[in-house]
């Protein structure tokens, strides 16, 4: 049961079907692979997709690390402090979306607002071509922060507190702590943040959808966002499973090669 949805999948990227339970789908064999394959706006979504992933990806990473460590060492108001960092997790994507897009407005937006405070003109942020993929990736980080910074405090309850008394006993900084024990103790933990964040964003869509709708100009079209285009737009579901199947692909090798390094990295510590 667990294989039936990628063999259909598979299945329909090998015939050209319009999604009409009453029409039964035309065999064309890999003619939907050899039309994505040469689809120059597939590959401006793929390339979309993958500078999204390089740039929220790292970051996200890095700053639910930084926060999570500043805030174990928080014990006035500590439970506070933490649903604040968590509570944009619990917000449902769409309606995150709708409010960065409203805050996002060049006219009458907070951001631009705020930033005409301080005497530094606001950018068009959604309706520039230039900062409209930035832009949802800067929401995208600050709705997903939350959550991985709960998982490194929990994976920082795994490291024992000897080692540190061990380490302040020898006259290690702060920062050598961090880096020589916290860090490399954090590794699993790390691995898992990247890979997870790696593949819920290479599936992105539902920012996107709302406050792009995959403009200006294709300028924000991911992978997902163009398969629900070929689907349900186009009523090409043939080729919209093709683009699923070569997405699947993407995200397999990227886990397979996530999932060695992680091994070798561990193995060497």
């Amino acid at each position: 049961m667990h294989f039936y949805p990628i063999i259909r999948a598979l299945f329909y990227s090998l015939n050209y079907w319009t999604g009409n339970p009453t029409i039964s789908p035309k065999f064309v064999g890999l003619k939907n692979y050899l039309l994505i394959l040469s689809d120059k706006v597939f590959w401006n979504a793929m390339s979309n997709t993958f500078l999204y992933v390089f740039f929220t990806v790292p970051l996200t990473t890095l700053l639910s690390m930084a926060i999570a460590l500043l805030l174990a060492d928080v014990k006035k108001y500590r439970g506070l402090y933490r649903a604040i960092y968590f509570f944009p997790s619990i917000i449902g994507l769409a309606v995150a979306s709708i409010i960065w897009r409203w805050c996002y407005e060049p006219l009458f937006g907070v951001y631009n607002f705020l930033l005409e405070i301080i005497g530094i003109p606001g950018p068009s942020w959604l309706k520039d071509p230039k900062t409209a993929l930035w832009s949802i990736g800067i929401m995208t980080i600050w709705s997903n922060l939350g959550y991985f910074v709960v998982i490194y405090l929990a994976g920082l309850t795994t490291i024992p507190e000897t080692l540190y008394e061990a380490a302040r006993i020898d006259g290690a900084s702060r920062f050598k702590q961090v880096m020589k024990i916290t860090v490399p103790l954090l590794l699993p933990t790390t691995f898992f943040v990247v890979m997870y964040n790696t593949i819920r964003n290479i599936k992105v869509f539902a920012e996107v959808f709302v406050m792009t709708g995959g403009g200006p100009g294709h300028s924000t079209e991911t992978i997902g966002f163009r398969i629900y285009t070929e689907a349900f737009i186009f009523n090409d579901f043939g080729r919209a499973m093709a683009m699923s199947v070569v997405m699947f692909l993407a995200i397999l090798a990227i886990s397979i090669f996530q999932s060695r390094l992680m091994e070798r990295q561990t193995f060497a510590y």
